[in-house]
């Protein structure tokens, strides 16, 4: 199953938004795909 990314949220996974939240954002797309998420729930 392949993760469903916003805009927004691949825009701060192509590093739109620094390297930190590129970062913070490779983990939390790993962790999702790993636990089979579909998408991020926004909060």
């Amino acid at each position: 199953m392949d993760l469903m990314l916003s805009a927004e949220e691949q825009s701060m996974l192509n590093g739109d938004a620094g390297p930190g939240v590129q970062r913070a954002m490779e983990i939390v797309a790993t962790l999702g795909r790993i636990y089979g998420a579909p998408d991020l729930v926004p909060v």
